[in-house]
């Protein structure tokens, strides 16, 4: 059975003084990230396909959590450097 990294999506409204943000977290490492939120696309799943793929992360698919990520090289990528 092969193994894939979830990469758990989800949305922060903006404030009064911050703006809205997509906070990316890693399953199989336990960190996360925030990513500005990006007008250009249509969904929070989008902003973070995209930030992903610009970051070397090789995608598979989407799920109900997030998006599902496959290894590069034998190894998964973490989101941030380890």
């Amino acid at each position: 059975m092969k193994n894939y990294h979830l990469i758990k999506v989800k949305y922060f409204g903006a404030t009064n003084t911050k703006p809205s943000k997509i906070r990316l977290t890693s399953s199989r490492f336990d960190h996360f990230i925030f990513i500005d939120f990006d007008h250009k696309f249509n969904t929070s799943n989008e902003i973070a396909e995209n930030w992903l793929k610009h970051n070397g992360h090789k995608i598979e698919g989407q799920c109900d959590d997030g998006i599902i990520c496959d290894e590069i090289d034998g190894c998964f990528k973490p989101l941030k450097p380890l």
